[in-house]
């Protein structure tokens, strides 16, 4: 029988940045890819099992929080995010400066409540694909994961550039903490 761990993942960042896109590319709904923006409202959950590498039956199953970026939802989002997290995801959009500088005041705030101990994260540079626009380089992106003490990962939740890899590295490093 597999041995199942269960891990409660926050996704963070400001609207506009492809939160949502993320999570449905994640859980298998990319061929979905809505070109019309539906902002979130307050808090959407869903979930997804992943097989960790080099083992023949351990399973972390991520229950994903995909919260809003509107400032309006903050103070249910605070009580929200901060009880029994394992997994965060830090997401800004690569063309956008403004979605970089405010996730650098949510990591900060939100990594001032958890031990760090116990919490895994990684920052995705979202957008990728819109080369020409770009303002914030991997390099940026790299060095903001390293203040934090996560990973960083280039994505494309349209094209689901490494959006898989991004979530199953979460699950690797998970079992590794626990």
């Amino acid at each position: 029988m597999p041995s199942v761990l269960r891990c409660k993942c926050v996704v963070i960042g400001d609207t506009f940045t492809g939160k949502t896109s993320i999570v449905k590319s994640v859980i298998g709904s990319a061929n979905n890819f809505s070109k019309n923006y539906n902002m979130t409202l307050g808090v959407e959950i869903a979930s997804k099992r992943f097989k960790i590498s080099n083992t023949n039956d351990e399973i972390v199953e991520v229950f994903i929080y995909d919260f809003s970026g509107k400032s309006v939802y903050k103070d249910i989002i605070n009580k929200m995010w901060t009880s029994n997290v394992s997994l965060i995801v830090g997401v800004f959009d690569v063309t956008n400066e403004e979605s970089f500088s405010n996730l650098q005041v949510v990591l900060s705030d939100l990594t001032k409540q958890l031990n760090p101990d116990n919490t895994v994260g990684i920052i995705v540079g979202n957008k990728c694909d819109i080369a020409e626009r770009r303002c914030i380089s991997s390099k940026d992106g790299h060095q903001l994961s390293k203040r934090f003490k996560m990973c960083y990962f280039d994505c494309s939740a349209k094209n689901a550039t490494s959006i898989d890899d991004a979530f199953q590295y979460l699950a690797n490093t998970c079992t590794d903490a626990y």
